[in-house]
């Protein structure tokens, strides 16, 4: 059991290191242009060096076992067979297809053996994604209201609205604003005091552990996913155009807009004549 304990614990950490090294060298491709504007390309190539460095040390120190494992295993089948044949020897000398029998039935003698060893050390690879599907399984899916009518009023009411990450320390809390039709308000805060998880919280994609964020007077738990995707717009910082035409880019939330809809909310937007300028 120590031995099975330091596999799972080796495996483990081997995925942490490969999760950990994938995910930064993801940031980094999204910002390389960031990484060479401060002269940082080349540290933070030093740093996926010694990183994956370590990742592949981790990844021979398994194989090593392994092959240890397999080793083992073979050596047992090929001793047992040579030591059953020493021990038949004084009967008197084998013909050949008897030794050949002798081979083959050993074989197959020590196949469920070694299926087991398979499935073990399978059984302890499926251990290390253990955690994350018990997150992913344990998870419940947030109920969806019934109110299928558009709010009325642009209206935004926080109260008292609290959210705290899971494993977090600190989070959003006891956040409470109210925004009228037409009023502009902005949220201003160091990175990670909640601007972010706010406006989550406002396109619902968590629900608040505390207190309730209503659009137009109707909370925002009651609507459908699809009127609630009609009141609640996010404008992100970095807009992001698909591969398309203009006109299939802008009617991405609106597939039935006509073509003076999409000329007029292109005029609204002051995007008409960089358009109009295009090829």
């Amino acid at each position: 059991m120590p031995r099975a304990t330091r596999t799972t614990t080796s495996t483990s950490g081997r995925t942490a290191r490969f999760t950990r090294l994938s995910s930064a060298y993801v940031e980094a491709l999204q910002n390389i242009e960031l990484l060479r504007a401060f002269g940082a390309a080349e540290r933070q190539a030093a740093r996926f060096a010694r990183e994956a460095d370590g990742l592949a040390d981790c990844t021979m120190r398994q194989l090593r076992l392994s092959l240890v494992d397999t080793a083992l295993g073979a050596l047992a089948m090929q001793l047992g067979t040579v030591l059953g044949s020493l021990a038949a020897g004084p009967a008197g000398p084998l013909g050949t297809a008897p030794a050949v029998m002798v081979l083959l039935l050993a074989r197959e003698c020590f196949r469920p053996v070694q299926d087991l060893g398979t499935y073990w050390h399978a059984g302890y690879l499926g251990l290390t994604a253990v955690d994350g599907l018990d997150r992913l399984l344990g998870a419940q899916p947030m109920g969806e209201g019934r109110h299928n009518q558009p709010a009325t009023t642009g209206s935004i009411e926080v109260q008292g609205v609290s959210y705290l990450y899971p494993g977090a320390s600190t989070g959003l809390a006891g956040c409470t604003f109210h925004v009228a039709p037409g009023q502009t308000l902005a949220m201003i805060g160091p990175s990670g005091s909640g601007k972010s998880t706010l406006a989550r919280l406002l396109e619902r994609y968590i629900d608040p552990d505390a207190g309730t964020i209503r659009i137009g007077g109707t909370d925002l738990r009651d609507f459908t996913a699809p009127v609630r995707a009609r009141s609640v717009v996010v404008l992100p910082q970095d807009p992001v155009l698909f591969a398309w035409t203009v006109a299939e880019n802008l009617r991405l939330y609106r597939p039935e807009a006509s073509n003076a809809e999409l000329e007029a909310a292109a005029r609204t937007a002051r995007i008409d004549e960089a358009i109009t300028a295009l090829p």
